[in-house]
């Protein structure tokens, strides 16, 4: 699945690519559901509407991951109760 270069206000010679929601449902395993789900709690990618079809660009989708991309805890990061107990002596 190879999303297709749509034209948009990207400088000259260039243009931004965008998936239509099956393409992000189907790049990121979700159901459809769960996707209008996310959208409707405001979770999404922000969504293009081009006349009556929606798109995502990959930029947005690329915001997207990194608001929702949770990185583990190392030891001295991590907050957690079991985490904050001191080893035994």
């Amino acid at each position: 699945m190879n999303p297709s270069p749509v034209a948009s206000e990207e400088p000259a010679g260039q243009t931004e690519s965008y998936l239509s929601i099956e393409e992000f449902c189907e790049r990121y395993s979700v159901a459809r559901s769960h996707y209008f789900r996310m959208r409707d709690r405001g979770e999404g990618p922000t969504e293009v509407r081009v006349g009556r079809s929606v798109r995502i660009s990959l930029t947005a989708i690329n915001e997207w991951e990194k608001a929702h991309t949770r990185q583990r805890p190392t030891p001295e990061t991590d907050v957690t109760p079991a985490a904050r107990k001191k080893p035994a002596r």
